[in-house]
């Protein structure tokens, strides 16, 4: 007889207006806006939330599948959403900015952590993002033929 074996599932987080800090282990989590999975981002909401590798050496990575936050305004007036190596909002800092196009964000702080950073200026607020956190050991790259 086959003893079933029990997967861990990724656990849930939102972004809130009241910082976080989340340790990443080997389970990762499903990272979503304010709204969670099926709401919208709060019109006016602004917060922030930090990701820590619960492994020494390891950095913290975030993959989105789904981005869909306000970017039509011509005076400026789009969602601001930054990433950060670290764990605060410091512009020197800055890992990327993402409006329109998911993609991969990787940690490169010392200590491998990273801070999320979201404000909803529009007035007509979006879906938000759905993303999967989790956490990586960082290395060099090699070539090892051509």
């Amino acid at each position: 007889m086959v003893t079933p074996v029990e997967v861990a599932k990724p656990a849930i987080v939102n972004i809130s207006t009241t910082p976080q800090m989340i340790t990443v282990g080997d389970v990762p989590y499903n990272f979503y806006d304010d709204g969670g999975k099926d709401g919208n981002i709060t019109q006016g909401f602004e917060g922030q939330i930090t990701f820590v590798p619960a492994t020494e050496g390891n950095a913290i990575k975030i993959d989105f599948s789904k981005l869909d936050l306000f970017n039509t305004s011509t005076v400026g007036h789009n969602d601001v959403f930054k990433f950060y190596n670290g764990r605060e909002v410091n512009e020197d800092n800055l890992i990327t900015t993402l409006l329109d196009e998911p993609e991969i964000v990787k940690s490169t702080a010392d200590d491998g952590s990273m801070t999320v950073y979201l404000k909803s200026t529009a007035g007509y607020p979006k879906s938000g993002w759905e993303a999967l956190v989790s956490q990586f050991l960082p290395g060099d790259m090699t070539l090892s033929g051509v």
